[in-house]
């Protein structure tokens, strides 16, 4: 993965512009054959030394991808579907390792086809910082370290695969000094690139790329952005749940503490039933007597006078049980030529009446106000 950059030092760019362009053997120089070449090396540290780092510059004509022991360190092969020309520019690397054991570089080389053949090379510099502050190079041309051979074999760039059969690379140019590649551009910085602690896995994740194959980098960048969308969009997610779970308790909680209440009567029927009981919303006027048959003298309707007539109460007037009276008394009462035609006798039995009359109005209108109009209900509800 790219993290950091930093630019080349003065002791690999020396050893960069004293390296030398190889190939393999056939048609040297400028009519190479097109295809897919693998070269290899191998660096042991001495004994109780290890490799701490290493920075690297590297191109070749048309495109490459250099492993350390089977990990990618650089590559530019995954640009051949564009058809770009960028071995002008090499490509620098650099990377933490640790490491005591062999270093195996191997690399992947590609030549476009073309007729008659083009021109075809490999220029790597690699620069080694060691545990006892010393520093070692390993460059293309310098010796007969670099093996190469004609075919691909599988898991080629692994350090347990065998390079038996493999012959020394051939050396075509110094860097910048013939044609046709003249002098290589320097990259402005180096990539940092991140390895495993071990850097020697034991199988390849599948066969040799063929030619025109876009190879994946292990050292491609992985975007920041996208990097900080993701942490942004999870933490917008979580707040979100968090929210939706407190509003869910909340709303809990109310519904609890908030009574569920009916919908209000639509229709007249709805609305009689929902009234309480009658004695609740109608309380009885305590000012209020009931009118109901009670036994003469006690029924509160009528006078001293009447009660001293009672026997003469006719019952087609007053709707009671015809008195006890012989028939003489009765007849007398009824009759005003027996009981007697005095203005006073007139007069009383007038008095009488209205008074009788004006008891029953007052009670016709006490119940009129307790039955057909009720005291307010604090209650009820507005239907209309």
């Amino acid at each position: 993965m790219w993290s950091k950059r930093q630019a080349p030092n003065n002791a690999l760019v020396e050893q960069w512009i004293d390296a030398y362009w190889i190939w393999t053997s056939e048609g040297v120089g400028l009519h190479a054959p097109g295809g897919d070449r693998p070269f290899r090396t191998t660096w042991t540290p001495s004994p109780r030394v290890s490799v701490l780092s290493m920075n690297v510059l590297a191109t070749a004509d048309d495109y490459f991808t250099l492993y350390l022991n089977g990990q990618v360190v650089s590559d530019t092969r995954w640009e051949m579907s564009t058809g770009a020309t960028v071995w002008a520019t090499a490509v620098g690397s650099t990377a933490s390792l640790n490491l005591s054991s062999s270093l195996v570089f191997a690399v992947l080389a590609t030549n476009n086809p073309a007729t008659g053949g083009a021109p075809a090379g490999l220029l790597i510099a690699i620069q080694l910082s060691l545990s006892d502050g010393s520093t070692s190079f390993v460059t293309t041309g310098n010796s007969s370290s670099w093996v190469t051979t004609t075919t691909v074999p599988a898991d080629f760039q692994l350090p347990n695969t065998s390079v038996a059969g493999w012959v020394p690379a051939s050396v075509i140019s110094q860097n910048g000094a013939d044609a046709p590649w003249g002098a290589v551009q320097l990259p402005s910085t180096l990539t940092v690139v991140s390895l495993s602690a071990s850097a020697t896995p034991t199988s390849s994740s599948g066969p040799s790329p063929s030619l025109g194959t876009k190879v994946p980098s292990s050292s491609k960048t992985t975007p920041v952005g996208a990097i900080v969308g993701g942490v942004v969009g999870g933490t917008s997610v979580l707040l979100l749940l968090t929210i939706s779970l407190l509003w869910y308790c909340r709303k809990r909680e109310r519904a609890i503490e908030i009574p569920n209440l009916s919908a209000p009567p639509t229709t007249m029927e709805e609305y009689a039933t929902s009234l309480p009981p009658v004695s609740t919303v109608f309380p009885p006027n305590p000012s209020f007597t009931p009118f109901m048959l009670q036994t003469p003298r006690e029924d509160g309707l009528r006078s001293k006078v009447s009660y001293d007539h009672e026997a003469a109460r006719p019952v087609e007037v007053f709707g009671v049980a015809a008195t006890e009276s012989s028939g003489a008394e009765s007849n007398a009462m009824i009759n005003p030529a027996v009981r007697g035609n005095s203005v006073g006798d007139q007069a009383e039995l007038a008095e009488e009446l209205r008074t009788t009359m004006n008891r029953l109005q007052q009670l016709t209108e006490e119940l009129n106000r307790g039955v057909a109009v009720p005291p307010p209900y604090e209650g009820s509800r507005d239907v209309s």
